[in-house]
């Protein structure tokens, strides 16, 4: 079962520099958007210098673009003998990377991005542009480090749960990259106990023991998994508690699994966890792909 009608259009795009990072994250796309029988879409930009005033301040610009381009058709025909039948399109344009990814990919299926890249030509280090397109892109987000790009191919897609609506959005974003890797699902809670205890942390009083408080959350997890193991009857599902930080939980099974998932500008109840800052702790040291989904992804 490929659940892809959870969001407005059945396309993949993703950002290109001239980097070996983002020719990475573009062969991740591309094997995504062949899984989902989806459309690829590169998307380049070279920078705004300022206020053209002659020739030497356009043709610089002019000539970044040309080559861009060049490479970007290099890539498209490797792709798409790579994947027969993909439908590969691309775009080159001199603008602001952020603003024009974030419109290129308003009503798109994902955002794929890599970060840690500083490509010669570009001279736009796509991690600043990662951090800056999950922070406002309205469809789900995957960043690729370098050397994180394959993560395990035969392990679990691992999903960050804090309760919050965003959870909602991460699982559903979850449960369709599961089915459609024919992967098991690992939905992960995990809270620092110390903090879920601490009078001073909102919403931590009134638990007798940490064992309460597990059958608490276990109850409140399985309800929140409930209605999504219906819709994906075909993904086998592990839901997992665990008394430790969010950040080092999820970065320690992101080495094992084959992507993670996780919600931003969340906040766990329990320990008062902004899941905005796990998701950036992730982009950095993650060791598989990142799918950031935000409250008001399609």
């Amino acid at each position: 079962m490929t659940e892809i009608h959870e969001y407005p259009t059945n396309l993949i795009v993703v950002g290109l520099d001239d980097s070996d990072a983002a020719r990475a994250a573009a062969r991740w796309a591309a094997q995504e958007a062949a899984a989902r029988h989806a459309r690829l879409h590169l998307v380049s930009a070279f920078p705004i210098t300022g206020h053209a005033s002659g020739v030497a301040d356009v043709i610089p610009g002019i000539t970044q673009g040309d080559v861009l381009g060049e490479r970007q058709r290099a890539l498209q025909a490797d792709l798409t003998d790579a994947h027969p039948g993909l439908q590969v399109t691309g775009v080159v344009v001199r603008e602001d990377p952020v603003r024009l990814l974030l419109r290129e990919a308003d009503h798109a299926l994902m955002l794929v991005v890599a970060t840690r890249s500083s490509g010669r030509l570009s001279h736009v280090a796509l991690g600043s542009v990662a951090f800056g397109v999950t922070a406002r892109a309205h469809v789900p987000v995957v960043v690729i480090r370098p050397g994180a790009e394959q993560g395990d191919p035969a392990g679990p897609v691992v999903v960050g749960i804090d309760g919050s609506p965003v959870s909602e959005k991460a699982l559903a974003f979850a449960f369709a990259a599961a089915s459609v890797r024919r992967a098991p699902l690992v939905a992960v809670h995990a809270w620092d106990v110390e903090q879920a205890f601490d009078p001073a942390v909102p919403g931590a009083a009134g638990w007798s023991s940490v064992t309460d408080l597990e059958d608490v959350e276990r109850v409140v997890l399985a309800e929140r998994l409930a209605g999504w193991r219906e819709r994906y009857p075909d993904v086998e599902v592990e839901s997992t508690l665990l008394t430790e930080k969010p950040t080092d939980a999820l970065e320690r099974l992101s080495k094992k699994a084959q992507v993670v998932v996780v919600g931003s500008r969340g906040r766990n109840r329990l320990a008062g966890m902004v899941l905005g800052s796990t998701s950036q702790h992730l982009i950095v040291h993650g060791s598989s792909p990142v799918a950031v989904v935000r409250p008001d992804a399609h």
